[in-house]
């Protein structure tokens, strides 16, 4: 199985939202895993954030992926209840789709548009975050660039932990972010726990 698109969604989790509002959107981003043409779906949720990455086949489902009843809950109930915000980005990618069980943690991120990078910049960072994945066999990294909202932003990705916790591959982040240079720090993200 191969996947062309990961679409990624980031929301700031609200702090006064209750228990139960973090829980239904929790589980309504699980259930975007049964729309059609998605090959995985890695849930991940801290105090902070919720986040989605869902790999889909091909890059002409992404309208309907859109659209599909689940992914609409998820937008209406799940994130309209519990957030204060949020962002997303649907990403070119031309890898096989990980298997949903395993991962422990994951980071995603995505470069902002503005201010203007260059395209050799963006892809020098890209290969700069993939080498996050090439020190050992348990973290695997999907990034690329943007197919959708290429107007917010440039590039992005998530990367994928199954050998380590949120608070080790937040550490891993933040000591190879401080050589990415000025477009690492310009980079939106959150780090959270899988949830099964």
């Amino acid at each position: 199985m191969s996947a062309e698109l990961l679409h990624l969604v980031v929301a700031a989790l609200r702090p006064d939202a209750t228990d139960a509002d973090r829980d239904h959107a929790t589980s309504l981003a699980r259930d975007l895993a049964g729309i059609e043409g998605v090959q995985a779906c890695v849930v991940g949720r801290s105090d902070a954030a919720l986040t989605a990455a869902v790999w889909i086949d091909r890059r002409d489902r992404i309208e309907g992926f859109a659209a599909a009843p689940e992914h609409m809950r998820f937008v209406i109930e799940g994130v309209a209840n519990a957030t204060s915000g949020m962002w997303s980005a649907s990403i070119a990618l031309d890898a096989a789709a990980p298997p949903p069980a395993g991962v422990r943690a994951l980071w995603a991120f995505a470069l902002p548009a503005e201010p203007p990078a260059f395209e050799w910049e963006a892809q020098e960072l890209l290969s700069a975050i993939a080498a996050l994945g090439e020190s050992d066999g348990a973290t695997a990294v999907y990034a690329g660039p943007t197919v959708e909202e290429r107007e917010q932003f440039r590039a992005g990705g998530v990367v994928l932990a199954t050998g380590e916790d949120t608070d080790a591959l937040s550490g891993r982040v933040e000591a190879a972010q401080a050589e990415w240079g000025a477009l690492g720090g310009r980079l939106q993200s959150a780090v959270t726990m899988a949830v099964e």
